[in-house]
């Protein structure tokens, strides 16, 4: 989350959600605003000043509840009444996307003090339209008390009890921060007065007819609730096309030692060593050293991987990029570049990367240029490859890298697009190849843009081969 100031009666938030994008079944980073004013009102818009949202501040006593969540901002709504001293009382019920959700909902006490009270039916924080999940219990004096459940799809998935100071106690099964159709996860293990303590394990459901249940992790916390020993642990962000495992050490909760990633291969359980490196014996969760980080959208069909080296928790000189077509697969390198020895985790000169559409049936290389201080300056191309059988050097020597596009940033190292740009649709790959073809002006779209698709019977005249020399010598530099 970014936050500042525009003047003293108004405070803008920059936060940033994962959106499910069904076209491409991946996750993409969406910007958004979150902006209270004086006007006793919470505005939500896109960067680009959108509004989506606009929600009163009824009860000014206490903090606003601010979403975060950018299906809950556009489709919840919360009904019922306030009382005279403006504080929530009676039923209180949930509408998504204008229908009412069966049995969402409870009731604030008659008192006018706000506390919840009795049995409800609530959503869990992360509630979106794959992650449908409720926490059902009940509410005494505003804390919640006695026995909680988890439900999912009409089928209880989890709960435990809670103590009379609304902490959490015993026995427990708790779901993932993150949980949503395609990332079953759920955690086993004890609570002490609101803390986890003892082992602990993890499980992973591939929710996909069978109901495989595997143990995909465990390790322990202390009487203070922190990881110590050794642990293995689902990385941030695992879902069905994604099972990622690292196994290391804790030291107080802080990584430290060598730590080991591994990858499974949901349809066949298959798992294999994928990357990892060091962490300061210090602590502080510092990387050292030489490291293989996944790409963050790394996947069954998107293996992509980064080789290179941390000094202090900073990617610093030479970092390579690979890729395989699948698990049984050779890597092969298709890009990489260099971060700046003296600045955090600063790229410079020329770099090949690789788009967010990048996959094996799209292997758009995006970009191919250079780096001044962090940004981009001057030509940057865009290449496609078509036949992903052949490796990059094979693919460069018979010339069927195509020139998809590409255009020029400023030279003053603004970061900005200006002149002529041909550019890759979002949706680009094998079977439905669009391009665009237009002007910026300062990073904005001007006058007009033309869009291209490409007919593979016709190709030759809408397009131009050309020995991607610059790639290629790149990677015969660089052979490690």
């Amino acid at each position: 989350m970014f936050h500042y100031r525009t003047t003293e009666k108004q405070e803008i938030s920059i936060y940033e959600d994962n959106v499910w994008d069904c076209y491409h079944s991946r996750f993409c980073r969406t910007k958004f605003q979150i902006n209270q004013s004086s006007k006793q009102e919470i505005q939500y818009s896109t960067i680009e000043g959108l509004v989506l949202r606009i929600d009163q501040i009824t009860d000014i006593s206490d903090k606003p509840e601010i979403l975060t969540n950018l299906e809950q901002i556009k489709y919840l709504n919360w009904l019922g009444e306030y009382g005279d001293n403006l504080k929530k009382v009676g039923k209180w019920i949930a509408k998504w996307k204008g229908e009412i959700l069966k049995g969402v909902g409870g009731c604030y006490s008659e008192k006018g003090d706000g506390q919840k009270l009795g049995l409800w039916k609530e959503l869990i924080k992360n509630y979106w339209s794959k992650a449908q999940v409720y926490e059902i219990g009940e509410y005494c004096d505003g804390q919640r008390t006695g026995k909680w459940i988890y439900m999912y799809k009409n089928q209880e998935i989890g709960g435990g009890f809670y103590n009379k100071s609304g902490e959490k106690i015993g026995k427990w099964i708790v779901i993932n921060d993150a949980f949503w159709e395609q990332s079953y996860v759920i955690f086993s293990g004890q609570y002490e007065k609101g803390k986890k303590v003892g082992l602990w394990d993890t499980y992973y459901n591939n929710n996909c007819g069978e109901q495989q249940t595997q143990l995909m992790g465990t390790g322990v916390y202390d009487e203070q609730g922190s990881k110590v020993g050794k642990w293995e642990e689902m990385s941030e962000g695992s879902w069905r096309r994604r099972l990622i495992n690292i196994v290391g050490n804790y030291k107080k909760e802080q990584k430290v030692g060598s730590w080991d990633t591994y990858w499974t291969w949901d349809k066949q359980i298959i798992k294999m060593q994928i990357g990892g490196g060091n962490y300061d014996e210090n602590g502080g969760n510092v990387k050292v050293g030489k490291w293989i980080d996944l790409n963050d959208g790394f996947r069954s069909d998107y293996q992509v991987i980064f080789e290179g080296d941390y000094k202090f928790g900073t990617k610093v000189g030479l970092w390579l990029t690979y890729w395989r077509w699948n698990h049984i697969s050779t890597f092969e390198k298709i890009g990489g570049g260099t971060y700046d020895i003296k600045e955090t985790n600063k790229k410079i000169g020329y770099w090949i990367e690789q788009g967010d559409n990048f996959r094996s049936d799209a292997q758009v290389i995006t970009f191919e240029g250079d780096y001044q201080n962090d940004k981009k300056v001057g030509r940057w191309n865009y290449y496609w490859r078509e036949n992903i059988q052949k490796n990059y050097e094979q693919m460069q020597q018979i010339k069927t890298y195509v020139n998809s596009g590409g255009g020029y940033y400023d030279k003053q190292g603004n970061n900005l697009k200006i002149g002529k740009w041909i550019e890759v649709s979002n949706k680009f790959f094998k079977k439905s190849k669009v391009i665009y073809k237009g002007t910026y002006k300062n990073n904005k779209k001007v006058g007009t843009w033309d869009e291209i698709k490409i007919d593979d019977n016709k190709r030759g005249k809408l397009r131009e081969l050309q020995e991607f020399t610059k790639f290629s010598t790149f990677l015969d530099y660089h052979e490690l």
